[in-house]
């Protein structure tokens, strides 16, 4: 079965995003072959939408309903981001306000 794909590539001469998957606790990634590559969520997303073809890794647009979920048994768990910062006392006034957003 062929579908048209939208992909992500951080920057031209870098790899291409390869999707990632899982299966019975086996973390496992694809190279897709993509009609679109882009590094712009929101023209990813808004192909999508517009039934322009099968991206990955839009969870804000499938919130709005925009987007329904594709192969949801092979996604894998996401524990979360971690931010590693000094311990000091004396952080800057920016850096104190990120970690107590993060920390929300």
């Amino acid at each position: 079965m062929q579908h048209y794909c939208i992909g992500w590539q951080r920057e031209p001469g870098v790899a291409a995003y390869r999707w990632e998957f899982a299966e019975q606790g086996w973390a496992f990634d694809v190279v897709v072959n993509v009609q679109l590559n882009t590094n712009d969520i929101g023209v990813m997303s808004r192909t999508a939408s517009a039934g322009g073809g099968i991206a990955i890794g839009l969870e804000e647009t499938r919130a709005a309903n925009e987007l329904v979920p594709l192969l949801e048994a092979y996604l894998p768990e996401f524990a979360g981001f971690y931010l590693y910062f000094p311990s000091r006392k004396n952080l800057a006034p920016k850096l104190r306000a990120l970690i107590d957003h993060m920390k929300m």
